[in-house]
């Protein structure tokens, strides 16, 4: 595999990751009342789309500049390293800003499989970084799929 390709598997993979992982954020709360954490009002299916497609521009925005450096001369392994350090923890980071969104009422079955999904998928690019340079694969296609049937068409984004 050419380093521009490993390069172009590695940046559509922190797109798809970037898009699914915001949304495991959106988990259920403590408190059992499938609202927002601490009890408050549930939050309507267009403001919960509407702001988790904010983050997750504002995720990806962050992600470009912070991986802005990266080329094809970039080694499989930097772009690894780069991967474990700078997208899932970005990511892990958009997963709390969405999750204090609270889930859209009748909707917490539907995203709470979603976001095990891509907490799995999550798990498995950190503990195998490489496998994200696979080209093969496309280990985030039917989250994605998932995230944009939902509306989060920005989240879904590969």
């Amino acid at each position: 595999m050419s380093k521009d390709s490993n390069m172009r598997k590695l940046i559509a993979a922190i797109a798809v990751v970037v898009a699914s992982a915001t949304l495991v954020a959106c988990g259920g709360d403590d408190d059992g009342d499938g609202g927002t954490p601490g009890g408050g009002a549930t939050i309507s299916k267009a403001d919960f789309i509407a702001q988790a497609n904010e983050i997750c521009a504002a995720g990806a925005a962050e992600l470009a500049t912070a991986l802005g450096t990266f080329g094809p001369d970039s080694s499989p392994e930097d772009l690894q390293q780069a991967f474990v350090d700078t997208v899932i923890p970005n990511i892990r980071g958009q997963v709390a800003d969405i999750r204090a969104l609270g889930f859209p009422a009748g909707d917490e079955a539907t995203l709470g499989g979603i976001f095990d999904q891509v907490e799995g998928v999550l798990d498995a690019a950190a503990a195998d970084p490489a496998s994200m340079l696979d080209e093969s694969t496309d280990e985030f296609a039917e989250v994605n799929t998932k995230l944009t049937d939902y509306g989060l068409a920005t989240c879904g984004e590969a």
